[in-house]
């Protein structure tokens, strides 16, 4: 039981990391304009608005890389095929980008992708591991 919690939570840290770091890719090419106020939700949807497509590719790369990064580590600490470790890891960051999509504007056409690419995301994260898992173990 505490391996499962160790994977888990080891996971959503590591999910999260990839996730602000491939992020970090956007926001360094597309700066917030000097003196927004990033609470002022006006604000804030004009910027996203105003992104280029690029912009909004990398951040669905971000938020499918988080989740599979993260299910990657848990499944390698399990040292096998734990599939629900692989959907709690997808849900709880697709539940992060959920409460991101309302709380910023975004195209509808963004929101409905990025909501559909975290669960497949982690489950291929979770299946790349294999070659960590012990032979002929599932859970």
């Amino acid at each position: 039981m505490i391996r499962k919690v160790i994977a888990v939570v080891v996971g959503l840290i590591v999910g999260a990391l990839a996730n602000m770091m491939i992020l970090m890719v956007s926001i360094l090419q597309n700066p917030l304009p000097e003196g927004m106020d990033v609470n002022d939700a006006k604000q804030m949807a004009e910027y996203v608005n105003q992104l280029p497509l690029s912009a909004f590719m990398i951040t669905l790369a971000a938020h499918a890389g988080g989740a599979l990064a993260g299910a990657f580590v848990c499944s390698a600490i399990m040292r096998k095929r734990w599939l629900r470790g692989m959907i709690i890891i997808g849900t709880v960051i697709m539940i992060g980008g959920i409460i991101n999509l309302y709380s910023i504007s975004h195209p509808t056409w963004f929101a409905i992708a990025d909501v559909l690419l975290y669960l497949p995301a982690a489950l291929v994260g979770g299946f790349l591991a294999k070659p960590f898992w012990k032979a002929g173990e599932t859970a």
